[in-house]
């Protein structure tokens, strides 16, 4: 054998760790951007304390009151 032939059994091995190196790759980046995602989502339905609680008082308000359009009851 000459000393540029790799053996068989080390250059199949070689290559089925190139492969299962591209796919933990792939997986990883969809998992990464899965967290983008889902990290996109949970900051777009975050609002502030202010928005928070002027969201509370209408719809405490209007609880009292009755929904406004709801059979012709209203202010």
């Amino acid at each position: 054998m000459p000393a540029t032939e790799i053996p068989q059994p080390i250059a199949e091995q070689s290559a089925s760790r190139i492969l299962g190196a591209g796919a933990k790759g792939h997986e990883d980046f969809v998992q990464f951007g899965t967290i983008l995602h889902l990290s996109y989502e949970a900051d777009r339905k975050m609002v502030s304390l202010v928005e928070g609680l002027g969201v509370r008082e209408v719809t405490s308000k209007s609880g009292q009151l009755g929904v406004p359009i709801a059979a012709g009851s209203g202010p």
